[in-house]
């Protein structure tokens, strides 16, 4: 069946329809997924939080950063998802932070 879950292998920009995943899946084209924050607000003190880099949402907690979507197309190759509409958010995948991707639409069978 595959993975139910996986890493962004790369930056996936705000504005941005395709993920390129570390891992091959089987997902297929209308399935839900989740794409997760790489957004580290919740474990920094943002109303003491200083650094210029984060302009005027210095004092403001960010947004929630997760999101949902659905599956436009996905490459023969379970790699590349195309989703069907743009990231409203950055989700990084560089160095030591990688977004995680998961299936949502799931069977159990007992």
């Amino acid at each position: 069946q595959g993975p139910t879950w996986t890493r962004v292998a790369s930056t996936v920009n705000k504005g941005s329809d395709t993920l390129f995943l570390k891992d091959a899946v089987q997902w297929k084209a209308g399935n839900s997924i989740l794409i997760t924050s790489t957004d580290f607000s919740r474990v920094l003190d943002y109303s003491t939080y200083t650094d210029p880099l984060y302009g005027p949402s210095i004092g403001h907690p960010f947004p929630d950063q997760n999101e949902r979507r659905t599956i436009k197309s996905i490459s023969s190759d379970g790699k590349t998802v195309v989703l069907d509409s743009p990231l409203a958010f950055t989700h990084w995948g560089k160095d030591y932070q990688f977004a995680e991707v998961a299936m949502l639409d799931r069977n159990i069978v007992i």
